[in-house]
């Protein structure tokens, strides 16, 4: 069984004319969503062996806030590979890991993470698949369990979304 943790960046400024998209930081919104985020995953105590992080600062500023709130930080590496990544792209990410890799989190960007995760994902409980379908908004993540035991044999309609959270200070929400 593996577990896949698909996360999207929080809340990012918009960013000035002469700013680059990749270099766009985290809103103080943002970096307060990112943190409760993670202090609600500490509280369900996640068993993630290793994480793949985008390079963009608001997907290296995501992964900083949420990890700080764990006792146990996974081993965590950055790519510049998910910087607008596609669905393609990170499904090869995935089949890429070591298969002693039980659970893996993926901290990328739109609209490949969403489409992703609905290409991933088969069967769950259906409040979270309607909700998965109509968004995967900002500090979005994901929980998708496959029964496989290699990473290459994750095919499409092959998971079952068992988790789909997101917090917004603003409104809060637990799909």
């Amino acid at each position: 069984m593996k577990t896949i943790y698909l996360l999207r960046h929080a809340k990012a400024e918009n960013g000035a004319l002469e700013m680059q998209d990749f270099d766009r930081a985290l809103t103080p919104r943002g970096a307060e969503d990112a943190a409760a985020l993670g202090k609600l995953m500490a509280s369900n105590a996640p068993s993630i062996d290793w994480v793949l992080c985008s390079t963009a600062a608001r997907a290296k500023q995501t992964w900083e806030q949420l990890s700080l709130q764990w006792t146990h930080t996974p081993p965590a590496q950055f790519s510049d590979k998910l910087y607008l990544a596609t669905t393609g792209d990170l499904l090869h990410e995935l089949h890429q890991l070591d298969n002693n890799c039980q659970s893996f989190m993926l901290v990328g960007h739109n609209p490949g993470l969403h489409h992703l995760a609905f290409t991933l994902v088969g069967s769950g409980e259906k409040s979270l698949l309607n909700e998965l379908e109509i968004q995967f908004p900002t500090c979005a993540l994901a929980v998708i369990t496959v029964d496989c035991d290699r990473w290459e044999d994750i095919n499409p309609s092959q998971g079952i979304l068992t988790q789909f959270h997101y917090h917004h200070a603003q409104a809060d929400r637990v799909a």
